[in-house]
């Protein structure tokens, strides 16, 4: 049996997101609506022994959420859950679901230049920012291009916007790709490599 240390759950390649840096191609991807046996089968088979974490991608996660809620039922009480999303779609019913279950979600969100880079800042919905400090085990992701080069302001804009600190914060540069290659024009490597180094030692 194939024991990876993540297993991702494609569940739609759908999003309701335009976001500047996004290189997938435009066509859907044409992926089944119901589980088959097999990934049943092999979802609970899942361990904790060698497996970190399922983790439910698009796409956008949340369009799926009924899908969501069957890939975790087949997944081990104890085996550590994840869901990617950008956070518009988040309900009082879907935090409620996460908390309950002890599930991270990982929101994508670029600090200050989040509004430019992906057309929508959803924590500036009062609704959407109350439910993401509802949520008990979060953790932050941020694209990080010429826009928003600095780590460390991309994590103090997040922590204030949350009002809290306890939160994991992850980042990554832009991927070179010739379709948004002007996005890291001029992009600092070694500054972000410092302050990434930085982060981890003091943050």
């Amino acid at each position: 049996m194939f024991k990876p240390k993540r297993v991702g759950v494609l569940l739609g390649s759908d999003c309701n997101f335009n976001c500047k840096y996004c290189f997938r191609p435009n066509e859907k991807l044409k992926l089944p609506t119901q589980l088959s046996d097999r990934l049943k089968k092999y979802l609970s088979s899942v361990s904790s022994e060698w497996c970190e974490s399922v983790v439910c991608t698009g796409g956008e996660t949340l369009l799926y959420f009924d899908l969501i809620k069957e890939v975790f039922s087949y997944v081990p009480k104890n085996q550590h859950k994840v869901i990617l999303t950008n956070g518009s779609l988040l309900t009082e019913e879907i935090v409620n679901y996460v908390n309950e279950n002890d599930i991270e979600v990982h929101l994508s969100y670029d600090g200050e230049q989040t509004k430019f880079l992906r057309g929508v800042d959803v924590l500036e919905n009062p609704k959407i920012l109350n439910l993401v400090k509802q949520i008990k085990v979060l953790m932050v992701f941020s694209v990080i291009t010429s826009y928003n080069p600095s780590i460390k302001e991309n994590y103090e804009y997040v922590k204030n916007k949350l009002q809290r600190d306890d939160f994991i914060y992850l980042c990554a540069p832009m991927i070179d790709h010739e379709s948004t290659r002007w996005l890291i024009k001029n992009f600092d490597y070694d500054m972000f490599y410092r302050e990434t180094w930085y982060f981890l030692q003091h943050i």
